[in-house]
């Protein structure tokens, strides 16, 4: 039997595999990701529907790409089923991060983490991970697009409480994901995946970091942001030197500074998808942006305005302790920000049961609502009553308040 320990131990260090048994043509050599790994040097196969991809898979569509490698619907002929398979691009040459990727994945057994399947060399030397097919999917970045565009079913579905439920499940992935040692560091809407009958799933760990327990810096070195930003000015930045997508990373992904980076960087950047996906703006929307430096400035420097400020008819204003969950995930300085993800999931629980902290007289009012609400849950006859008669009582005592204005006014 497995200890409770050994569960959420951190992943092992350090990444090998040997694919030997799986095909003769030799091993995966993952110590060497430059131009000498054979991966980068064979062409792109051609890959047509109904092909074999090897003895168990046929080719059925190509359903995405991206910077590392595509991926396909293909049919599981040994189990009758289609699956998801990610194929690595010869033209990225990174053999070593797209095993990593596989590993990595494999190794977090959690609900809302796609299933790895099986990982090898297909027929034509292509290296290749399956996973689990989600059906009938779209991800979060179409999901407020529909709401940006004004989509009524998507508004009357998606309510604030439908939204903080969604992205709870990404709080409970990530600090499943923590605990295990694994920092995501790509966390964006185009990443996050809904399936048709309610699963959610954080998908992409193709930059995931392994990371020792540590905690987060208090400050920034400021200096070093400016010679980084300085340095993509002049396109010299190092390969590898940034890894996320800029709209979305945290300050410390932007200094390039890998060493800075954990578990905080992932909530900062939770964050910044839940104010998009509450506001339907993104927190960087008051910021200038003309040029590819401003936006990186601006995630360094731009404080954000508050979530609540964005008013529309359609979506209405965010609630106040939503705002402010999202004000204290946006700080610059990791230390200022949520301990972890648990603390995020929390907060917005309590917003849920109507127990968020009491900021101003709004939130005040909420709370006796609530309170008063979970009152009647558990008196469901006697409370009403008293209610009842406390309304006519008061009711009554205002009649008469009124009733002697008038005759006083008459008089």
């Amino acid at each position: 039997m497995t200890s409770a320990s050994s569960e959420t131990s951190p992943l092992p260090p350090r990444v090998i595999v040997d694919l030997s048994r799986t095909n003769q043509q030799g091993t995966v050599d993952t110590t060497d990701s430059g131009s000498s790994n054979r991966f980068a040097a064979q062409p792109e196969p051609v890959l047509d529907p109904g092909a074999p991809l090897d003895d168990k898979h046929v080719m059925r569509e190509e359903i995405g790409r991206g910077g590392m490698g595509r991926v396909l619907k293909v049919r599981d002929v040994d189990l009758n089923r289609d699956v998801a398979m990610k194929i690595l691009l010869a033209s990225s040459g990174n053999a070593t991060r797209f095993i990593e990727e596989a590993q990595i994945t494999g190794q977090l057994d959690h609900p809302n983490v796609l299933p790895v399947h099986d990982m090898g060399i297909g027929a034509q030397g292509e290296l290749f991970f399956t996973m689990k097919l989600v059906r009938s999917h779209q991800s979060l970045k179409d999901l407020i697009q529909r709401l940006s565009d004004g989509d009524k079913a998507a508004h009357e579905e998606l309510t604030f409480e439908r939204r903080v439920q969604i992205v709870q499940q990404l709080c409970e992935v990530l600090e499943y994901a923590h605990q295990r040692g694994v920092v995501h560091r790509d966390i964006k809407p185009e990443n996050v995946v809904l399936g048709s009958f309610g699963e959610i799933y954080l998908v992409d760990w193709g930059v995931a970091k392994l990371v020792e327990p540590k905690a987060p810096p208090g400050e920034l070195p400021a200096g070093e942001i400016v010679n980084v930003i300085g340095d993509l000015d002049r396109e010299q930045t190092r390969e590898g030197q940034i890894l996320g997508t800029i709209p979305y990373m945290s300050p410390e992904q932007v200094m390039g500074r890998q060493e800075l980076v954990g578990p905080w960087s992932d909530l900062y950047s939770l964050c910044a998808l839940l104010y998009e996906f509450l506001s339907l703006e993104h927190y960087l929307s008051g910021a200038s942006q003309e040029t590819y430096i401003q936006t990186l400035s601006s995630i360094v420097h731009y404080v954000p305005i508050e979530a609540e400020t964005w008013f529309s008819l359609q979506n209405g204003r965010v609630p106040r302790s939503l705002s402010h969950i999202c004000r204290k995930g946006l700080a610059k300085k990791p230390g200022d920000r949520h301990a972890s993800a648990r603390e995020i999931r929390e907060e917005l629980q309590y917003w849920i049961e109507g127990r968020s902290p009491i900021v101003c007289p709004g939130t005040l009012m909420q709370r006796g609502l609530s309170t008063y609400s979970h009152w009647i849950d558990r008196h469901p006859v006697v409370l009403p009553l008293i209610s009842l008669f406390v309304g006519l009582f008061v009711l009554q005592a205002a009649a008469q308040w009124v009733w002697q204005l008038i005759v006083a006014f008459t008089s």
